[in-house]
């Protein structure tokens, strides 16, 4: 899996708006209390900053926390203060990381927004990029897991729940109306699979509250899985974290959580959160996916902009590297070996793959 896999569960509501933050390791199951985030909100966004190994999550506005932007770090525990949201800021939004910067999706403000911000991570800085076609809030998203370039914004509330879903593309920033899902949703949660080229909306405030469909993104087309969540859920987040889709709370403040295994098409119920609530922003590293030996074409290393290609038996058989980009028309994993390649241990490494 990625370097530092974790997830992220952030603030909530339970009675009032929350400050708690759990880290979940994927490796246990398990969720660690950690430092608190600097000021309570519920309903946030959020987003990896660090894109290779998901070591820095970005925790996004929220209810009373609208225009504010913080940064975890996992080593070490600590926040610290991004540049705030413009334009009032975002609650009940979308929020995915593509590549290598974040992007914040149609929401609310004072109203339902169609914007679209883009985060620079290197810059620290925001930009409108774009609109979505159709503007809703308290909605699910997740991203194209083979490519990082595309995001899915699925239902949301617009003056009913609605089955709305939008492809939004990186490149070109232009926004797309795809197939609908098959039932209306809002305070739904999403997640991408990162060993299968798909996408799952699980859980919303419309009833059934424990149903789950898969998104083929090739294909556009939805389709009902048979496995339902262990326990009803809404107001609950959503989080791709290691080779598992995790979900998180439930609404009237609860601490459960559960894990989807993509292998078995089940899910199971794991360690709870430290604290009840609903409404937490959740984060996760990107998915890991199992490469095989055959489809590699050669490593590259990311310098000055120029690429070196290294010896193709440096790979490791059957490892598990962190989710890639499209590049050059071929499917890209970012990968950090584990082993010296001479002169480029500090370098993040490329394996440049035939479609798998």
């Amino acid at each position: 899996m990625p370097l530092s896999a974790k997830g992220l569960c952030c603030a909530g509501f339970s009675g009032t708006a929350q400050t708690t933050t759990d880290t979940l390791d994927p490796a246990t199951d398990t969720w660690t209390n950690v430092t608190a985030i600097t000021g309570a909100r519920d309903s946030a966004a959020s987003f990896c900053t660090e894109f290779l190994t998901g070591a820095t999550m970005a925790v996004l506005g929220g209810v009373l926390q609208k225009t504010s932007a913080e940064e975890f770090t996992h080593s070490g525990a600590t926040w610290s203060s991004l540049t705030a949201i413009p334009s009032g800021g975002r609650q009940w939004a979308a929020a995915e990381n593509l590549a290598t910067d974040g992007w914040l999706l149609t929401g609310y403000i004072s109203a339902l927004t169609t914007d679209i911000q883009k985060y620079d991570v290197t810059g620290n800085s925001w930009a409108n990029d774009g609109t979505v076609n159709t503007g809703r809030y308290q909605l699910a998203s997740f991203a194209d897991p083979w490519t990082m370039l595309k995001a899915f914004t699925v239902g949301g509330w617009t003056t009913v729940a609605v089955n709305v879903v939008e492809e939004f593309n990186s490149v070109g920033s232009t926004s797309t109306t795809m197939t609908v899902l098959p039932r209306t949703a809002r305070f739904n949660s999403g997640a991408s699979a990162g060993a299968e080229n798909a996408g799952y909306n699980f859980g919303a405030a419309v009833a059934p509250n424990d149903d789950m469909h898969r998104y083929d993104i090739d294909a556009d087309t939805w389709a009902a899985e048979t496995s339902c969540l262990a326990t009803t859920r809404q107001y609950s987040s959503g989080h791709a974290v290691g080779n598992g889709l995790y979900s998180a709370a439930d609404v009237g403040a609860s601490s459960d959580s559960e894990k989807f295994n993509e292998s078995t098409g089940t899910w199971v119920a794991i360690g709870d959160l430290t604290t009840n609530r609903y409404g937490p922003s959740g984060a996760g590293s990107p998915n890991s996916v199992t490469i095989p030996q055959t489809t590699v074409l050669g490593f590259y290393a990311i310098g000055d902009g120029s690429w070196t290609q290294f010896s193709a038996a440096a790979v490791e058989t059957g490892s598990e590297y962190g989710a890639g980009v499209l590049l050059d028309g071929q499917r890209t994993i970012y990968w950090r070996p584990a082993t010296d390649i001479p002169g480029v241990q500090s370098a993040n490494v490329q394996i440049k793959l035939a479609r798998y």
